[in-house]
């Protein structure tokens, strides 16, 4: 008997221990498992865990901020019915919302993983999905990386946009050269027909006379890109953009007028000055203008209610520092979504090549960015576009642009 009960005290003792250190792993497991959580949530990168049929089993911090949910509102769920490119469509059901870009469908083909960029919201995201097998090599699960390369790829665009603008200020300077000597040459011809002609041939003379103002216009706007081009811009000083608007219409607005565009100007009383070279910013008014003229004939063929180009100047600050705002909009045929991204690049353009170059937005976006500004386009295709350029204000005290007071 003295044995049996020394064995089932005994019995009783290793299984007392056995529950202690049972639950002490638990929890010890329980409190790693917290501290992993944490480490998740401060990560950088977006982790979600699926399962095999796109169901959210867990996510960090990460993929709730930047998709503006929380997990009560994903935990169960579908991903492709509360955060996926077709979410919100309810023209489409079931499988047939599920992402148009989404390689879940390839990793169950390949059992490897897959990597892919796409974007969401107003993000670029690089995705890495990673299929977890199970010992007969069936899928159970997804494993999703996901890192905002948003910032990553506006740098890598600025980097070959100033290379390509750099190559595009040396063909500038060549094409430039080529063009003033035949102006210099039409512009001499012209003042030797306007001082041998008679006193009674008014019409030759007034001819001759409007052919050196436009050959003095070729002239500037050839000065004006040499200057661009060799990064010289001329003396940058408080000038007014009432002025500069008004000396670009006085070049298009006949053109306007003709086309049958009605033109409404509303600028804002007291607008201060900007620091700016004023012969620069008109070009970049006037391929502002050509195009929405350009957009608003291709959808207009005469006079309509809506072939309206509108210009308006208002008073911004931005990042606690005045900046003068001009906006121009028309109803024109607009820009299409997918390539919204591209229509700041050299030689892209979306009009025939006898009509233009593609290289006036990037031009023009060179030449704001070289004064501290900066260009947006809001644009719906078929509905309108609207392009704000931003200027900062003079210093009124020397004149200097704020950022170098």
């Amino acid at each position: 008997m003295k044995d049996e009960k020394k064995t089932k005290n005994q019995l009783i003792k290793e299984l007392t221990e056995l529950r202690f250190h049972t639950a002490a792993s638990k929890e010890s497991k329980i409190s790693k498992l917290r501290e992993l959580e944490k480490i998740l949530d401060i990560l950088p990168i977006g982790i979600v865990y699926l399962d095999a049929d796109f169901r959210f089993i867990s996510a960090n911090k990460f993929i709730y901020d930047i998709t503006g949910t929380s997990e009560n509102d994903l935990a169960g769920k579908l991903c492709y019915e509360t955060v996926g490119e077709f979410a919100a469509d309810t023209s489409k059901e079931g499988l047939k919302k599920i992402c148009s870009f989404c390689k879940k469908d390839e990793c169950f083909k390949s059992k490897k993983p897959t990597v892919m960029e796409r974007p969401l919201g107003n993000s670029i995201i690089k995705v890495i999905t990673i299929p977890e097998l199970n010992e007969n090599g069936d899928i159970t699960s997804f494993l999703e990386v996901i890192e905002d390369i948003t910032e990553r790829r506006q740098k890598e665009s600025e980097t070959i946009r100033a290379s390509q603008l750099a190559a595009l200020g040396e063909l500038a300077a060549g094409v430039a050269h080529e063009i003033n000597n035949p102006i210099n040459g039409i512009i001499n011809y012209a003042s030797i027909i306007e001082k041998k002609s008679k006193p009674h041939d008014d019409d030759v003379r007034d001819i001759a006379i409007r052919i050196i103002k436009e050959g003095d216009r070729v002239a500037n706007i050839v000065k004006s890109l040499l200057a661009y081009a060799s990064d010289s811009a001329g003396e940058k000083k408080a000038v007014s953009v009432e002025s500069i608007i008004s000396d670009a219409l006085s070049l298009t607005e006949k053109q306007l007028r003709n086309d049958g565009i009605k033109l409404e100007v509303n600028m804002e009383p007291d607008l201060l000055p900007v620091y700016a070279q004023p012969l620069q910013i008109e070009q970049v008014f006037l391929n502002i203008i050509n195009n929405a003229r350009y957009a608003l004939n291709r959808k207009y063929s005469g006079v309509e209610a809506d072939k309206v180009l509108k210009i308006a100047g208002t008073k911004v600050v931005i990042k606690n520092k005045p900046f003068t705002q001009v906006s121009f909009l028309d109803k024109g045929i607009g820009i299409p979504a997918d390539i919204s991204e591209k229509i700041m690049n050299p030689f892209f353009s979306t009009k025939p090549a006898s009509v233009g170059t593609g290289l006036g937005l990037s031009v023009s976006n060179g030449i704001i960015n070289n004064h501290g500004g900066r260009i947006l386009i809001d644009s719906v295709q078929g509905k309108y576009t609207k392009v704000n350029i931003q200027l900062p204000i003079a210093n009124q005290n020397n004149n200097e642009n704020p950022d170098h007071a």
